[in-house]
């Protein structure tokens, strides 16, 4: 079987099989499919073609598609019992041929579950979602009870995040990273794990939640809330950019929201304006707590001293090699501020160096003259010694008080 798993993974023909009740079922969806995947090679068959399900070669399939006429609590119980053997087994999709308040629920056993009366570009963008999550998931394995992964939503060098759904209906988003801890030390990781659990109990308005952290087969995951929302890099780019008055309520919440992680010893790290959210309400939430870092540093895949972050936003002291501080978020608080209220960032260029060379030498830049009275909180952000930067999240706010008021 692990042969088959081999061979069906270095193949490059895509191979679809339908296995429906009715043979003009999979016209439409055939039609759809071929201008999706145009080298696939169509199977079909009946459930009477297939006398005994067991003997049927899932492991001969990228993707398998049954209509729900087919579809009984025999096949359920056979294609779980499949798939929890296989070392490979095919993305299998349930084509829903009737309402859905008659037709069979989404089970374990399938991957998707599509109705017949969707539009084609529905139907493509969906297989393709469903296509790309099952793909990610061969390289980087993940099963978490009570919890459906439903679509890859970003993967950057070290970790995977997925949208995930219960029983219930709830979201949440599930980081996985793509790093092996089988060979770090296992005090680290149980640190680590305790360190991410506590943040379960931890609620804040800002912050997204944590549910549960732990390690499936040597990766580390997260499972986090779902934060419903538009990104505030979106926003900012948006035309017209949002108003001052609304920009400077996001900042409050914003630098708020890293006081509160600050107050438990908590960096944030990576702090940027595509790691916030801003719920429909006009709450903004930070993102990702930081914990990626500290999971690589307290695993040994990375030096304390080197740097992790968006070059856009780094602190001088990190560039030439100092660990993280309260005063480092709060550098990248000010980079933040700036881009919040011009639209762009303070610093920019290429190559990498330059950016960085920039955040050591460059003089801090000067805002525009409507915003002038707010240079004294920028400056103080952005002092490129770290000893000139206010000592917390409460001074700066004081400080853009005193700005507001002059």
């Amino acid at each position: 079987m692990k042969q088959l798993a081999l061979e069906r993974q270095t193949q490059q023909i895509f191979k679809i099989v339908f296995i429906n009740a009715s043979s003009s079922t999979h016209l439409n969806l055939e039609f759809i499919l071929y201008h999706t995947f145009p080298d696939a090679v169509f199977d079909y068959y009946t459930p009477d073609s297939l006398q005994n399900w067991h003997d049927f070669v899932w492991q001969n399939y990228d993707l398998v598609m049954l209509e729900q006429g087919v579809v009984n609590d025999q096949t359920l119980a056979v294609l779980s019992e499949m798939r929890s053997m296989a070392a490979y087994f095919p993305v299998t999709t349930m084509i829903q041929t009737q309402p859905s308040s008659s037709a069979h629920t989404c089970h374990d056993a399938f991957d998707l579950c599509l109705s017949i009366h969707e539009t084609a570009l529905d139907l493509a963008a969906k297989l393709n979602i469903t296509l790309e999550l099952i793909r990610t998931l061969r390289h980087y394995p993940l099963r978490l009870a009570g919890w459906q992964l439903e679509e890859l939503l970003h993967s950057s060098e070290n970790s995977l995040v997925f949208l995930a759904r219960n029983a219930q209906g709830e979201k949440a988003a599930v980081k996985r990273f793509k790093f092996d801890v089988s060979g770090a030390n296992k005090e680290d990781i149980w640190g680590f794990l305790t360190s991410a659990r506590t943040l379960i109990w931890f609620d804040h308005v800002g912050l997204a939640g944590v549910r549960d952290a732990d390690v499936y087969q040597n990766a580390v995951y997260l499972v986090m809330e779902y934060v419903e929302g538009t990104s505030l890099r979106t926003l900012l780019n948006e035309k017209p950019r949002p108003s001052t008055q609304q920009v400077l309520a996001w900042f409050e919440q914003i630098t708020k929201a890293l006081g509160a992680m600050h107050d438990i010893d908590l960096l944030h790290l990576d702090l940027k304006s595509s790691n916030i959210m801003v719920r429909p309400n006009g709450q903004t939430v930070l993102l990702d707590f930081g914990i990626e870092g500290k999971l690589l540093v307290e695993t040994g895949f990375l030096q304390a001293s080197e740097i992790y972050c968006t070059p856009f936003y780094v602190s001088p002291e990190r560039i030439v090699g100092e660990p993280a501080s309260v005063q480092s978020d709060l550098y990248a608080l000010g980079v933040l501020f700036y881009e919040m209220l011009v639209g762009d960032k303070p610093y920019k260029g290429f190559p990498l160096s330059a950016i960085l060379q920039q955040h050591i030498f460059d003089p801090i830049p000067k805002l525009p003259e409507v915003f002038a009275h707010y240079q004294p909180l920028l400056d103080s952000l952005m002092a490129k010694s770290l000893e000139l930067r206010p000592v917390s999240t409460y001074e700066a706010l004081k400080l853009l008080k005193a700005c507001e008021l002059n």
